[in-house]
């Protein structure tokens, strides 16, 4: 065992005065560690703030974005269920399409001798109109040559002096009466 020497009180002081010393050190040590701690944790809490502020403004885009898709969903539905509906009547439009294009080809067939006959018919009647043109062109050829031969007599100085004996003869008969 050693012996411990007993301190004076100019030593007593002395080691009291280092260990406060050695104390305000640490303190101020610890001090500026908080300190810097105390920034540094500011500096996070910043962050997080615009972090939050910028999360905020993302929360709300995609909120606006999500009442959009929103609608644009309704729209779609709508859409949907709109053209399931003229799908649906198109499907309709057919089915009696093809029940009438049925009952028209029916009636065609029913009606098919009747037009065959009116179809033979309407050729008879046109070939006998096409007889009946020629010799229509025919007669008026005729009438023509008879026209003109008639127009010849009649311009002859004999037919002339007939017709104006008739016309005097007219006259007098008119005076008489």
């Amino acid at each position: 065992m050693k012996l411990e020497t007993v301190p004076t009180g100019k030593q007593f002081f002395e080691i009291k005065l280092h260990e406060k010393e050695l104390q305000l050190e640490k303190s101020i040590h610890e001090e500026i560690t908080l300190k810097a701690e105390n920034q540094k944790l500011k500096r996070q809490m910043e962050e997080l703030q615009l972090q939050l502020k910028s999360s905020e403004l993302e929360t709300q885009n995609l909120t606006q974005q999500t009442k959009e898709l929103g609608a644009i969903q309704k729209e779609t539905k709508e859409a949907l269920r709109t053209e399931g509906k003229l799908v649906e009547e198109l499907k309709n439009s057919k089915a009696e399409l093809s029940v009438y294009k049925q009952k028209t080809f029916n009636l065609l067939e029913d009606l098919r001798p009747v037009l065959q006959e009116l179809t033979q018919t309407i050729e008879k009647l046109e070939s006998s109109h096409f007889k009946l043109e020629k010799q229509l062109e025919k007669k008026e050829h005729e009438f023509e040559v008879l026209n003109e031969r008639y127009q010849k007599v009649l311009n002859t100085k004999t037919m002339k002096w007939t017709g104006k004996y008739w016309k005097l003869r007219k006259k007098i008969l008119l005076k008489r009466k």
